[in-house]
């Protein structure tokens, strides 16, 4: 996968059937349906512990009202809007084989495979690290991924084959993630973002 920021979009380009499947997977990963008992991970975000805790003169105020029910919803509103933002721009994604005689050297391993193109617009990168960063948690809170022992093996390339083909797709979800919020935080994409 290769990444390019023009002044309109991040560009995801390049990326292998594989990489596709892994960002494609990101809407769902952050869902909390998809991830049982660890929902509650949504209950865990800093800045809605801020907001409770700023709420919490009392669990309602004298008219009835529920704060911390209203902050919830408001968090849960916020996230459907961030996917939904997501979900759209995958749906955007371009496709082609590469074939050809002449091809160059960079393209040369992928020759015969599919390779996919995505445009992130800027005004979505908010949208995307709001997703990303929920499946993230999400993932984490449900596997044990950030301070895994097997994940520190994978990083010093110690690959083992004590870890199954289900927990490597797990720590390449996360890796994947993780390396996309970064590249949107470390260009500044975030901060042109009201």
């Amino acid at each position: 996968m290769r990444f390019e920021i023009t002044d309109h979009d991040l560009i995801l380009d390049r990326m292998t059937s594989e990489e596709w499947q892994i960002v494609g997977a990101a809407p769902e990963a952050s869902d909390p349906a998809n991830q049982g008992d660890n929902a509650e991970v949504f209950l865990q975000q800093p800045l809605y512990e801020d907001l409770v805790e700023e709420a919490k003169f009392s669990d309602s105020d004298e008219d009835g009202m529920d704060w911390g029910s209203l902050q919830h919803d408001g968090y849960m509103t916020d996230y459907f809007q961030h996917r939904q933002t997501v979900e759209s721009d995958l749906k955007q994604v371009e496709s082609c084989l590469v074939e050809g005689e002449d091809l160059p050297p960079i393209l040369e391993p992928l020759a015969g495979e599919m390779i996919y193109r995505l445009f992130i617009p800027r005004e979505h990168a908010a949208s995307w690290y709001f997703v990303l960063n929920q499946a993230r948690l999400l993932l984490n809170n449900a596997h044990d991924l950030a301070d895994a022992p097997d994940r520190q093996k994978l990083q010093n390339r110690e690959l083992s084959r004590e870890i199954s083909p289900e927990r490597l797709h797990l720590f390449a979800l996360y890796e994947v993630f993780s390396v996309l919020q970064s590249i949107l935080i470390e260009n500044g994409l975030l901060g042109e973002v009201e």
